[in-house]
């Protein structure tokens, strides 16, 4: 439908929060379109490579949406569209307005409401939509944030821009999951506002309701997050602080904390609050990442200041009150704070502290001091693993982790994805206690058809997975080396190498050792359009990757180089997709 279409007045702007004061005056006035609400979205349309343009959204004069957005013009075909949930204000008036477009400008008039999706028949069925990993259905999305589970739902919200392809407009996405595979999207739920937009941050059940936030036999869902000041032209001037927002029914609807914020900047951009309940000392205990900037204006390798990069500790009784506790060098951005027994013994228990990198310490914490009893150790081995967190109030103990997948998606209408999530534990070797990941074993709701290679020679020039062509899919293998110099797989081009020697798997330039067990190299292999994920030593060695192969390549093969190898054991199983369509 098409909309009034008028230029802003000083009044109207004031109203939405913008001041004209000061504008040059060769720029174009702002424009405005005003509508009742019928639909339950707002529809724009997205042209890669536009001028960003300076979206509001104001009910009855107050603003209530920030966004840039690359808006298409009238007369250009839209790469996609991107949506407003704006059902909460049926009825009711809104303006959207828009600064910087050129005298003359349409594209404001191609904004449309509905109460489906645009082009939703061809949602989940681009060419590079991960099949069994989570991505956003439309949109940028980067870390997982607000890992929990409550009432038989895995709750996934993560870093969203519901308005581009790019970084940008952050915003908390919402999806929930009964298995932690088969992925809901629920729309978002925490948008920028005037404290800034809305980074990284965590999730807790407040069974005790020591936020008072719950309501009588239901405790609240509690979200602490970074708002991120000065990140979206409505916070101008604010600081980054830590924030709440909670749900009293079970995560459907969601409110901010009309106190917020309810921890003040430490430092400069200080952010990515994670938050457990601490048995122990029965409080809640907040890690937050805090750059101090270091002494005399030292600059770092790219010229900027120096920070000291320092994991903090603190305290709170009810979410909303937080006393400093102490604090940990070393760890930059999206800290993580779990306990896991070694080697499944429950009565030798060490603490995880864990960076996003996924470099970790493994130590002791009395609920005030983290101990550590290991330097700082080496994580994933992979090129686009980044921002991991694990589940809070899991229903069995599992100690359960998520992370960003840095996976491009070029032409498409969404953007990045998560890994698998995998398991975590902590393993006994002989350099110490060590991380180890493996797949949830829900993964097994997603196999389909087997092909097995049977046990014996593997000769240099054999490819027993010749016939076996798939885009989708898991592999265990367990090969003995034997006289081999190297073995592994050429997956849809991708190579996977295990060099025999150096004991010394490469794969994308990653490389890792994998020590061989009673002389056999076992290893799990997942398979995405655009990942793969390697699993290695009983999940010690984990490699999740981008990769870049032809869509159309299905082709695989395991060889041996050098020598004969033996196969002692092979599965190839096809995974099925999560998605409610496939090409």
């Amino acid at each position: 439908m098409k909309f009034r279409s008028l230029i802003f007045t000083g009044v109207a702007a004031a109203l939405l929060g913008f001041a004209l004061v000061g504008r040059a005056a060769e720029a174009p006035a702002p424009v405005m379109r005003d509508l009742v609400v019928t639909g339950r979205y707002l529809q724009l349309p997205v042209k890669h490579g536009a001028p960003k343009r300076l979206v509001a959204l104001g009910i009855d004069g107050a603003k209530v949406r920030e966004f840039t957005i690359e808006l298409a013009e009238e007369t250009v075909k839209p790469d996609f569209w991107v949506e407003a949930e704006i059902d909460a204000w049926r009825g009711r008036s809104l303006q959207v307005r828009a600064e910087g477009l050129p005298a003359g400008s349409t594209a404001l008039d191609r904004i449309e409401q509905g109460d489906t999706l645009k082009d939703a028949a061809d949602l989940y069925a681009e060419p590079l939509r991960p099949q069994w990993h989570f991505s956003s259905r439309r949109g940028w999305n980067n870390d997982p944030n607000g890992l929990l589970y409550y009432e038989g739902q895995y709750h996934l919200f993560y870093q969203h821009n519901p308005f581009g392809w790019g970084h940008g407009n952050m915003t908390w996405g919402h999806a929930t999951s009964p298995d932690l595979v088969h992925w809901e999207e629920r729309g978002d739920v925490l948008h920028p506002d005037a404290l800034g937009t809305m980074y990284s941050g965590s999730g807790v059940v407040d069974w005790r309701n020591t936020s008072g936030f719950g309501t009588a036999g239901r405790p609240p869902l509690v979200l602490i997050y970074t708002a991120a000041g000065g990140t979206n032209p409505w916070s101008q001037g604010q600081p980054f602080t830590q924030c709440l927002a909670f749900s009293a029914d079970a995560g459907r609807t969601w409110a901010k904390y009309a106190g917020n914020p309810v921890l003040g900047e430490r430092a400069p951009k200080n952010r990515d609050p994670k938050v457990i309940w601490h048995e122990p000392t029965r409080r809640w205990v907040m890690v937050v990442y805090v750059g101090y900037p270091k002494a005399g204006g030292e600059k770092d390798a790219k010229g900027r200041p120096a920070v000291n990069h320092t994991i903090e500790f603190f305290a709170s009784p009810n979410l909303r009150e937080w006393t400093y506790l102490s604090r940990v060098e070393g760890f930059f951005e999206c800290p993580d704070l779990f306990e896991l027994p070694i080697d499944g013994d429950a009565g030798n228990k060490r603490w995880v502290l864990h960076g996003a990198s996924t470099d970790y310490m493994v130590g002791r914490f009395d609920g005030t001091t983290f101990t550590p009893e290991t330097p700082i150790l080496k994580g994933t081995r992979g090129n686009a693993y980044y921002a991991p967190q694990t589940f809070s109030d899991m229903p069995d103990g599992r100690r359960v982790q998520i992370g960003w997948g840095r996976v491009p998606m070029p032409g498409m209408p969404f953007n990045q994805q998560m890994f698998f999530p995998c398991e975590l534990s902590l393993r006994t070797t002989p350099e110490g206690p060590r991380l180890a990941w493996n797949p949830v074993r829900e993964l097994a709701t997603l196999r389909g058809r087997t092909h097995r290679v049977a046990e014996g020679a593997l000769a240099p020039g054999d490819n027993p997975l010749a016939a076996v062509h798939l885009r989708e899919f898991e592999i265990e293998a367990e090969i003995e080396p034997g006289a081999a110099t190297a073995v592994g797989f050429r997956l849809r081009g991708v190579p996977v190498v295990y060099d025999v020697a150096r004991q010394e798997l490469t794969a994308e330039k990653s490389k890792a050792r994998i020590p061989l067990e009673a002389g056999r190299l076992r290893l799990h292999v997942l398979a995405d359009r655009r990942s793969l994920e390697i699993f290695g030593d009983g999940g010690v060695v984990y490699m999740p990757l981008k990769i870049a192969p032809p869509t159309d390549d299905t082709t695989l093969e395991l060889f041996a180089r050098g020598g004969t190898a033996t196969v002692r054991a092979l599965e190839v199983r096809e995974l099925k997709s999560i998605w409610p369509q496939r090409p």
